[in-house]
């Protein structure tokens, strides 16, 4: 007999996975495929100009790259605290929320780079659905320690 998604456990591979691939693929992308993000570009006729963008692409690079950093930086934090009373419950939880409002810096960051900066929409939109599953993940795992909270309160 199998167990309803509802009732199995959270695994904690299952996020950090999820999380570490979407920090890969945007890193790649990041790395590869920005954008014309050099400081002097070749014009059609061959004379080298400098970019005009280039200062926004470095911008947006950066913070693109440094909210994938701290999301798993603040599943790491969660992860660690191992709970044991009411007050260790608030400190993950809250690090279990910052992590969920990276995701959505992450989303929010590549959504306004596909606005300003003259790169193909589709490129970005890839990552929206890896930034929802990883925000799901996370929320089963706060269900989970819902649970979790309860049984504490009743000891």
């Amino acid at each position: 007999m199998s167990i309803p998604k509802s009732k199995r456990p959270v695994s904690s591979e299952e996020f950090f996975e999820v999380a570490l691939t979407l920090r890969t693929k945007i890193t790649e992308m990041l790395k590869e495929d920005f954008g014309d993000d050099k400081e002097h570009i070749r014009t059609e006729d061959g004379r080298i100009i400098k970019n005009k963008n280039y200062w926004l692409y470095k911008e947006v690079r950066g913070r693109i790259f440094g909210y994938a950093a701290d999301l798993i930086m603040n599943l790491t934090e969660a992860n660690t605290i191992y709970i044991t009373n009411v007050s260790e419950y608030g400190v993950r939880r809250k690090y279990m929320t910052l992590a969920i409002a990276d995701c959505e810096k992450i989303k929010q960051e590549l959504n306004y780079a596909a606005k300003v900066l003259p790169i193909p929409r589709n490129k970005y939109l890839q990552y929206n659905d890896m930034i929802r599953d990883e925000k799901n993940h996370i929320k089963n795992w706060r269900k989970a320690d819902n649970k979790v909270l309860k049984k504490l309160q009743e000891a």
